[in-house]
């Protein structure tokens, strides 16, 4: 259903989002529900109806089937009962408390990236900052050795690469791993893990979820192992492209980042205008059926008077919805100014971003730290920006700046 010529990975992130929220437009406007033949799953793309199919759990399931295949268990393919007494597992990690304490740490960890590329005068802030830190983060928090977060990186990249696959072409990956070789060592690294932590518990996530008792039970293996990759790579992948899309949307908007500079209270709601008008997801009608945006429908229902069966798959478009004109005043408009942000990147419902808080607050941090510490940031000249190889993502692959340092860091 979406046009050929965004099937691909050849356009700049911008300029390929500019011309699918046309096509977004377009669909709210003429088939607000439609049906894909081609991947044979419904498409909802008005801001009520994507909210309703979110919210209505029990007619719009979130369990799918694998076809066989042994995939780690995740809180986004799972239905109550069972998903609130897993989920509730995570929620002090990602509590306002336990948040507000990694604060100085997280600080601490930009500040001494940083520190590596401030005398070079240039970096690729994906590279460099925006792909190291969720990983260092988020492998705090789970209890894994921060040196090991680049191979970890690495392993997270080659699966991410693995999900765009075009028409005749092979399983693309990163130069050093293929999707089957990164999902062994991703086990294999976390087996040993886990039984460190077995074998001596400590204050971190994983000690924590070994310990855990769900109906009486403990987690098996497998499942601590799902919480803790799931968590990793959506620490990853979508903080990443949180920090990469936001220089993007700053620099494509002139004044936004000497605004930030002089009023540096505006930095929140900036990062939820980020979230809405360049979100870290690629979004549906895209050759996706990612997990986060699709359900099953579990009895006969209707969607904005179009009939929708038992059994059939409907997929949400968060980012149309993130446009619809019903809900966003100016919603084109890029406006570090918008009040009332009621945006869905993060989802909505009972399967709303459980790190929401964390990947918000780390935004804040790594933004206002990188305005704060260098000054005059361009796009190195020359530069052609890619898309992340995913249709799940979206987001460059590398963005080049030149910098001058801007305040110095604080002495050790």
């Amino acid at each position: 259903m979406l046009p050929s010529s965004l099937q691909g990975f050849s356009l700049p992130p911008l300029e390929w989002h500019a011309r699918i929220r046309e096509w977004y437009q377009t669909m709210r406007e003429t088939q607000p529900v439609a049906y894909d033949k081609e991947h044979n799953y419904w498409l909802v793309f008005r801001h009520s109806d994507v909210q309703h199919v979110l919210n209505e759990h029990t007619i719009f399931s979130s369990v799918k089937k694998d076809n066989g295949r042994a995939a780690p268990p995740t809180i986004l393919t799972m239905d109550p009962p069972r998903h609130g007494l897993m989920r509730a597992l995570l929620n002090p990690t990602f509590s306002p408390q336990s948040v507000a304490r990694m604060v100085p740490r997280m600080a601490a960890m930009t500040e001494e990236l940083l520190a590596k590329v401030i005398p070079q005068g240039e970096m690729d802030l994906i590279a460099d900052l925006a792909a190291p830190l969720p990983t260092m983060v988020v492998g705090e928090l789970l209890g894994v050795p921060p040196e090991d977060s680049y191979a970890l990186n690495e392993w997270t990249d080659a699966l991410i690469a693995a999900t765009s696959r075009e028409a005749g072409e092979e399983e693309i990956a990163e130069p050093k791993y293929t999707a089957a070789a990164a999902t062994r060592e991703i086990q294999a690294y976390f087996s040993k893990v886990i039984e460190d932590h077995r074998r001596h518990p400590r204050k971190d996530l994983i000690s924590d979820l070994i310990a855990a008792r769900v109906e009486g039970e403990p987690l098996t293996e497998f499942e601590v192992f799902g919480f803790s990759f799931t968590m990793l790579l959506a620490g990853h992948i979508m903080t990443t492209n949180l920090l990469g899309n936001a220089m993007l949307c700053f620099f494509e908007n002139p004044g936004v980042i000497e605004q930030l500079r002089r009023e540096p209270a505006l930095m929140p709601l900036a990062v939820e205008e980020v979230m809405r008008y360049l979100p870290p997801e690629r979004g549906v009608g895209a050759g996706s059926n990612t997990e986060l945006n699709s359900r099953v429908v579990m009895s006969d229902t209707e969607i904005s008077g179009h009939l929708i069966r038992k059994g059939e798959v409907v997929n949400v478009s968060l980012g149309s919805a993130n446009f619809d004109e019903r809900v966003f005043h100016h919603a084109e408009q890029f406006d570090i100014h918008r009040e009332s942000n009621r945006h869905l990147a993060l989802g909505h419902g009972i399967h709303f971003c459980i790190g929401a808080r964390l990947a918000r607050v780390q935004a804040k941090i790594v933004l206002s730290l990188l305005l704060e510490r260098l000054i005059d940031i361009q796009i190195k000249p020359g530069t052609r920006l890619e898309q992340v190889r995913s249709y799940v993502l979206l987001g460059a692959r590398q963005i080049p700046l030149t910098f001058k340092p801007g305040t110095l860091l604080p002495s050790a």
